[in-house]
């Protein structure tokens, strides 16, 4: 994981379920933010015997360098599994991915290729304003969303600007978003959703995507989802 505050919440998170789960963590290595040169680290993957590596980077320039690592350094061809969250294989990456990302497994809130009618008047919509429709990725269903919550907020004060009825108004808030059904939990006022295992996949007209291939519903216990 990159060493700053989400990596390293990331390992923690990751260490807790998988070892719940009976699986065993052989090392735990935290890059520096500014890394870029990931073959060392890809060695000593190899070199611990693991059967599978979770990597935690923020999207950008060094999670293609590190998913495009993984494949050339023979981990991929190696069998060594891949986890990470969608971060790693964000689709406005997965033009300059190519086949390195085909196959690797992500976990993540979002994927263009949602099927639902919801999501897909967004992509349409969505595609036509930023002029590029491969440029599409999760942060802009996040701004969507967050532009519907401000809505709502509006409606409630009626434009006055009173913040703690705002923010009341928007408590157990739930709708259909792009990404699925969400709400805000009125005591923690965090989003709660569905979270998706997704495969990179190759689409018919030569094209990469996400392919949703198990769905965790955001009712119920995430531990024992995660679990399981």
């Amino acid at each position: 994981v990159s060493d700053y505050g989400p990596g390293v919440d990331a390992e923690a998170a990751f260490k807790a379920g998988f070892e719940a789960a009976g699986g065993e963590i052989v090392e735990a290595i935290r890059m520096p933010l500014q890394t870029n040169d990931f073959s060392p680290i890809m060695q000593r993957i190899k070199d611990s015997g693991a059967e599978g590596v979770f990597a935690f980077l923020p999207s950008g320039p060094t999670t293609l360098g590190f998913v495009k690592a993984f494949n050339e350094n023979g981990l991929k061809a190696g069998g060594i599994k891949f986890f990470a969250p969608g971060d790693l294989t964000q689709e406005s990456d997965l033009p300059a991915l190519g086949e390195a990302a085909l196959g690797l497994t992500t976990t993540f809130h979002y994927a263009v290729s949602h099927d639902s009618a919801e999501n897909k008047t967004f992509v349409e919509a969505a595609g036509k304003a930023l002029g590029n429709p491969a440029e599409l990725s999760f942060p802009a269903v996040g701004a969507y969303d967050g532009m519907h919550v401000i809505y709502k907020m509006i409606e409630a004060t009626g434009g006055a600007q009173d913040a703690a009825k705002a923010v009341e108004a928007v408590k157990g808030l739930s709708w259909e978003s792009p990404r699925g059904p969400v709400s805000i939990d009125p005591a923690s006022r965090h989003i709660t959703q569905n979270i998706y295992l997704r495969e990179v996949a190759k689409a018919d007209d030569g094209t990469y995507y996400n392919k949703e291939v198990q769905t965790f519903e955001k009712q119920g216990d995430p531990g024992l989802a995660a679990a399981k």
